[in-house]
């Protein structure tokens, strides 16, 4: 398999530009993800990435922990945001998350000689690693690869044409935009209690618009430096103590609660509510069900459909589900910056 091979699986997904496509064919994946670590069980095994790299798969490139820590992000997700970025020649960019090096190979290519890439990184072995890979295909001079804070940016090399975050993140920094020339655009994935993103802004003066992207996407949480992953899981018992009442869901809500759509426009109405996944039965034999949790209540959904209702958990899932549908089931793009102002606290709907 080669680059053309994993350039295809993207196609089926995303439209290509020229600029992206040629990005995707001239930077080979494998040299920046050369092993990964599949999950067995309790344990992670690493193994050598081999024809992996060149399907449209994300693969995780390091545990922490016993956590995945980095990743090489899934390729037609990284082509969605390099398209939705618009980088062109001569532009200077931003990327918050290094990894592995592979994307900032993909911009560097993309912002061309008279261009510069800025990439930082909490994890001063990812960047040793990303900047030997960078400079074996021979971007170097186009990049700069820093172990720094990404909630700061990058002072230094502002302002930026574009800033990219290929972490996660809870809230805007408004440092981010702070270090964005006028008319430049920012990408993310803004993660909520419930529904997780992808945000694109564009800054206009003192004025930023925004929109969402119709992709789904799921990265890794930025961290400050030795804060890597953790469980942090409900404890469960007080919740399963108190008296169960089972239904069976209504199919459409059913696929509703698998569509960030839905589930943006649910963390808008119900911003205290969060979502977990939860295992039941053994370790070589469980089940993986949704719960959907507030205060004391929670509303668990069995892969078959069946939900077990505790409090009124459920009753609220219903009731903005009715509000959804009378608001015409809105999708992403009826959305304004508005819905993002207060990102720093709860999401607000504004369609």
């Amino acid at each position: 398999m080669s680059t053309e091979a994993l350039l295809t699986a993207i196609r089926q997904k995303v439209p290509l530009s020229p600029s992206v496509q040629e990005a995707f064919r001239q930077i080979d994946r494998a040299r920046f993800v050369p092993f990964h670590y599949r999950h067995d069980g309790p344990t992670w095994k690493r193994e050598s990435a081999g024809d992996l790299v060149y399907q449209d798969l994300a693969l995780t490139t390091q545990i922490t922990n016993g956590l995945p820590s980095s990743s090489s992000s899934q390729p037609s997700i990284m082509a969605a945001m390099l398209e939705a970025l618009d980088v062109r020649q001569g532009m200077r960019v931003l990327e918050i998350g290094t990894g592995t090096g592979y994307n900032v190979a993909l911009l560097a290519h993309l912002v061309g000689e008279r261009g510069h890439v800025t990439s930082v990184d909490i994890d001063s072995q990812l960047i040793a690693q990303a900047r030997e890979s960078v400079m074996h295909v021979g971007l170097a001079q186009r990049a700069t690869l820093l172990q720094a804070d990404g909630c700061a940016g990058y002072a230094p090399a502002a302002p930026y044409d574009r800033v990219i975050l290929t972490a996660g993140f809870r809230q805007i920094e408004r440092i981010w935009l702070q270090q964005l020339a006028d008319r430049g655009i920012f990408i993310g994935n803004l993660r909520g209690r419930i529904a997780s993103v992808l945000l694109k802004l564009e800054k206009q003066g003192q004025e930023i618009a925004g929109q969402i992207l119709p992709q789904t996407a799921y990265f890794m949480e930025i961290h400050k430096e030795k804060a890597y992953p953790a469980i942090c899981a409900p404890d469960w018992q007080q919740y399963d103590l108190l008296p169960a009442q089972s239904m069976q869901a209504e199919q459409t809500l059913l696929q509703l609660l698998d569509r960030q759509a839905f589930l943006f426009f649910l963390e808008t109405q119900e911003p205290q509510m969060e979502f977990h996944l939860r295992a039941f039965g053994t370790p070589g034999q469980h089940t993986i069900c949704k719960v959907f949790l507030r205060d004391q209540s929670t509303a668990t959904i069995s892969p078959d459909g069946t939900v077990e209702a505790r409090g009124d958990a459920w009753e609220r899932i219903e009731r903005a589900y009715q509000r959804y549908c009378e608001q015409g089931s809105p999708t992403f793009d009826e959305y304004d910056v508005q819905a993002f102002q207060n990102v720093v606290g709860e999401m607000r709907s504004c369609i």
